[in-house]
């Protein structure tokens, strides 16, 4: 089963709350207990352990663009594919930002 394409037509159907929409993405997915990071301030739930690389590209980051700063520490991206976030992690994502 293609879960986007069960989870578009879900989110087309009902109104779902992000609680509810992990809790149905657990089911699909074969269980599993959501964690809750901190990005830029904010708590982000995320359904399981993910690198900060595939986390980065789920939210449309450019690589590129950014710098990471993961547990208070600067990661270069070389390193983002050896970083699994976990429970209580705290990520800051800095874009570079042109002007004069």
């Amino acid at each position: 089963m293609d879960v986007n394409f069960l989870f578009k037509y879900i989110s087309q159907k009902l109104t779902l709350t992000g609680e509810l929409f992990l809790d149905v993405l657990k089911i699909v997915q074969g269980g599993g207990k959501s964690m809750v990071i901190t990005v830029n301030g904010k708590k982000e739930t995320l359904a399981k352990e993910m690198l900060l690389s595939a986390f980065l590209e789920s939210k449309g980051i450019n690589p590129d663009t950014v710098v990471v700063e993961y547990n208070y520490e600067i990661v270069k991206q070389e390193k983002w594919d050896d970083i699994v976030l976990k429970e209580n992690d705290n990520l800051e994502v800095l874009r570079f930002v042109g002007g004069g």
